[in-house]
């Protein structure tokens, strides 16, 4: 969940037959991710990691519900992003942190 600089995550590669040229074509364009993210999709990414952290994943094995307040709180806007903070908070307290 940390916000690291941008670089490449890999290629997307679509290959198709062009009906035109009888042939199959193969394009290929890099993926990349922003420098910053912006506060919206850290705010979805809070709520995933939430969800990881819930089902026991494997993948939030080194997540915390503190990390997830803590983004949460920061990129929350609106009655209903607000919500979830207040449910963050409170499994923080069920859970004794």
């Amino acid at each position: 969940m940390k916000n690291e600089s941008a670089g490449k995550l890999g290629d997307v590669r679509i290959r198709y037959h062009n009906a035109a040229t009888q042939r199959v074509e193969e394009t290929s364009q890099p993926l990349q991710i922003q420098a910053k993210l912006s506060g919206e999709l850290q705010f979805l990414a809070a709520v995933a990691e939430y969800a990881e952290i819930l089902h026991e994943s494997y993948w939030a094995k080194d997540g915390s519900l503190r990390d997830v307040l803590e983004l949460a709180e920061s990129n929350a806007s609106g009655e209903q992003q607000l919500e979830f903070v207040r449910m963050v908070k409170d499994s923080l307290a069920i859970r004794g942190h």
